[in-house]
């Protein structure tokens, strides 16, 4: 679907007007992302996404995707003890995660060994 627009439209803003993407950075952003994604081994696996709203959530949804991922979005104001469950439950190989949610997220990454 983004690639399709990116054909048709590349140049045109992508509906993120405060970012100011075209569809063609905006494809380009995922597909950069998802070949990180890639060879973090995310492949056949879930990447945890603990965003706000932003473009990065969009971003990492769909390069999450392109990866052969399962995006699994987590609401970023989680307490610590909701976010130990639900990422220890969902596994991830990776963790996508804003400014707002670092405090939280980092701690966990380290002790729940998420790569």
């Amino acid at each position: 679907m983004l690639a399709d627009a990116a054909a048709r439209a590349g140049e045109h803003r992508a509906g993120l007007r405060r970012a100011g993407l075209s569809y063609a950075q905006y494809l380009r952003c995922v597909a950069g992302f998802a070949r990180e994604l890639i060879a973090h081994g995310a492949r056949g696996s879930r990447v945890a996404l603990v965003c706000g709203n932003s473009l990065d959530m969009p971003i990492a949804t769909f390069a999450s995707h392109a990866a052969g991922a399962q995006a699994t979005p987590i609401n970023p104001v989680y307490t610590t003890r909701e976010l130990t469950h639900i990422l220890t439950d969902a596994a991830p190989t990776a963790i996508v995660y804003d400014a707002k949610a670092a405090a939280a997220v980092e701690p966990l990454i380290a002790s729940l060994e998420i790569p």
